[in-house]
């Protein structure tokens, strides 16, 4: 993955945080590879409090939503309080 793709997966993910704290005021906490100095490949984009949801974020101009939830299921997202984040480009 290249620096761009990298700088606007992070920034997709600030955003759908911010999103989720202004609509809920409940904290989202970035979790995955795409956050400095920690996460991992297998590790969900963002935890969503209260309840310990996790979100995959997506932002890209084709729509793939078959790859996006294998994507989200090989990061762990694959239970009952799991939601995909998204928005076109």
């Amino acid at each position: 993955m290249g620096a761009s793709q990298r700088r606007k997966g992070a920034a997709g993910e600030r955003e759908a945080a911010k999103a989720w704290e202004a609509a809920t005021g409940h904290k989202a906490v970035r979790m995955g590879p795409l956050q400095a100095g920690g996460g991992t490949a297998q590790a969900p984009d963002l935890m969503l409090e209260p309840h310990d949801i996790k979100a995959e974020v997506k932002r890209r101009k084709n729509i793939t939503l078959h790859n996006w939830l294998k994507e989200a299921e090989q990061a762990g997202c694959n239970d009952d309080r799991t939601i995909l984040l998204s928005r076109e480009d």
